[in-house]
């Protein structure tokens, strides 16, 4: 919930790839320590015995480490703009109305959306193969927002100290560092 929280608060201030890029290092250090401030104020009020001293400081430490390590993937990507974070959706396929919270949807240059899933475990797209995926959540966000919009990239965002970068699917190369395109054409990537 921390890191949630604390990311919803950097983006409002960043905003975008372009924002991000330009900041000095003590500008963007600020700013993810306000993000990450703002972040234990909103869980020191429904906990605030957990939340306290020695260990709230050790755990604001952590989180400036992470997000500081985590923005140098940001800026690795294409040029994007956010345009939401945590926004609550009411989706319906096949009959099913499902009720999600999409963690962040971002806009290319050209337009199209990037729709991101905020991950502190391991991540594999192998999770949305199969008739009966195991974690159909983002493949279901990228199904919905096209609608209105075209889709170019479903990606998890692996935020692990040691592990930090993204996974998932992109219609194109170069959207994020490492995450290939589903196939050849843009028909493999509808499918």
């Amino acid at each position: 919930m921390l890191l949630h929280w604390a990311l919803e608060a950097l983006w409002k201030t960043l905003g975008s790839h372009a924002a991000l890029s330009s900041m000095s290092e003590e500008a963007l250090l600020a700013a993810i320590r306000n993000a990450v401030n703002n972040a234990m104020e909103i869980l020191a009020r429904d906990r605030s015995q957990t939340l306290s001293g020695r260990f709230r400081e050790i755990e604001t430490l952590r989180l400036v480490r992470l997000l500081r390590a985590w923005l140098e993937q940001e800026k690795a990507r294409a040029p994007f703009q956010v345009v939401a974070a945590e926004q609550k959706k009411t989706i319906e396929l096949g009959g099913l109305v499902i009720e999600g919270r999409i963690d962040r949807v971002d806009q290319l240059d050209d337009g199209a959306r990037v729709v991101i899933d905020y991950k502190t475990g391991q991540t594999s797209i192998k999770s949305w193969q199969g008739e009966r995926p195991d974690e159909p959540q983002l493949p279901l966000y990228a199904v919905h927002l096209r609608r209105d919009q075209p889709v170019a990239a479903a990606l998890f965002a692996q935020l692990r100290a040691g592990a930090l970068g993204f996974n998932g699917l992109a219609q194109r190369a170069g959207i994020a560092p490492k995450v290939k395109p589903a196939g050849d054409t843009d028909a493999a990537w509808e499918a």
